[in-house]
């Protein structure tokens, strides 16, 4: 049979804490390993505001699973996750058909890659920004510091002729 790649984005009540959201991503992509789907990309994206209320819900933690299947095996991971009353709502859509599943792999492999170097270099950079930062208000700090030990110190020595006359 022919694999074909799939995206199903899970929408989880925004009430449950990581760990909670981290079990059902898991037992999703062990549903998944079970069918033997390849992975592709496992995208957690937080809580989102919803398009309208679900369940008196008005925000949803989400979660993107993107893999190669064949279509039969999308009925049982649908029913795995219609199961789950944790699970608010959810769509599974193909985006594209008979994949050549080797290449693929490796594209996503690759695309993995440079999502990790993209994201070392943005925490880098934020982290130089941040040293910069730090550097730019310490200079600030010891600028103030200086300016108000002179203005003491002028406070300090009055000037001669602002001094009371000796004899008087």
């Amino acid at each position: 049979m022919a694999h074909h790649e799939y995206e199903t984005i899970i929408i989880i009540r925004p009430d449950f804490d990581d760990a909670d959201t981290t079990a059902i991503s898991e037992k999703v992509k062990t549903v998944l390993e079970a069918q033997e789907c390849n992975l592709l990309l496992l995208d957690d994206w937080g809580k989102r505001r919803l398009a309208y209320p679900i369940a008196k819900h008005q925000k949803g933690h989400y979660i993107l699973f993107n893999f190669l299947s064949t279509a039969n095996k999308i009925v049982e991971l649908e029913r795995n996750i219609r199961i789950d009353d944790k699970i608010m709502r959810f769509l599974t859509v193909r985006r594209a058909e008979a994949v050549d599943v080797d290449m693929r792999l490796k594209q996503a492999e690759e695309q993995r890659r440079l999502r990790e170097e993209a994201e070392a270099a943005r925490a880098e950079a934020e982290k130089r920004a941040a040293a910069e930062a730090a550097e730019l208000q310490a200079k600030a700090d010891a600028a103030r510091a200086a300016e108000e030990a002179r203005a003491a110190a002028d406070a300090a020595t009055v000037p001669a002729e602002e001094a009371p006359p000796a004899g008087a």
